[in-house]
């Protein structure tokens, strides 16, 4: 089955190019950096999330968890994010 010209690959390299943005301003290797997912496990964001968790640390160095916070359309996901420190150790 074709993804109209769109490969899973590209999806995840275009994820993983949102995710360093912020995970720029995390130190490598120092602390954890969580990534928040709005919705359930399962779904298609909690799935890109994981293999974003499984595959950053080749090319950061650091430590990445997913922490799925479902609820309101993914407005306690950011809530979280509002509320924690500007120092790149959370991500969405």
């Amino acid at each position: 089955m074709k993804n109209a010209g769109i490969s899973r690959r590209s999806i995840v390299l275009a994820a993983a190019g949102v995710s360093f943005a912020g995970a720029a301003y995390a130190q490598p290797g120092s602390q954890v950096v969580k990534i928040l997912v709005g919705f359930p496990p399962g779904q298609a964001t909690d799935i890109v999330a994981r293999l974003l968790a499984t595959k950053l640390p080749a090319v950061t160095g650091g430590n990445y968890i997913v922490d799925n916070k479902p609820g309101q359309g993914g407005s306690l996901a950011m809530g979280v994010l509002a509320k924690s420190p500007p120092d790149g150790s959370v991500l969405v």
